[in-house]
């Protein structure tokens, strides 16, 4: 590997950067801020339209909207509160 190669690679992506000037001004790790966009992005649980396999389970298993919704959002609800609850102690935020 060159050291250009490297160099790059340290460098983080467009993606991140907004993340890591938040948590640059507010001094504190941005970590907990990448996890909490990961998880968020993850959890689609509410709808089957959320995720490809989602769709896949919807017509395979004979599911209705309404199953996803009734199972989804309280799944949806209980992590978020977790990881509410979780990151903070993990990153002393």
């Amino acid at each position: 590997m060159v050291d250009t190669d490297r160099a790059q690679l340290a460098q983080p992506s467009w993606h991140a950067q907004p993340i890591q000037e938040v948590a640059s001004r507010l001094g504190v790790d941005p970590m907990p801020f990448v996890l909490a966009v990961l998880f968020g992005a993850n959890m689609s649980f509410a709808t089957p339209f959320g995720y490809q396999t989602n769709l896949l389970i919807l017509s395979a298993g004979g599911y209705k909207f309404s199953d996803f919704v009734k199972v989804g959002i309280p799944l949806a609800i209980v992590m978020w509160t977790g990881f509410s609850i979780v990151l903070p102690l993990l990153y002393e935020i």
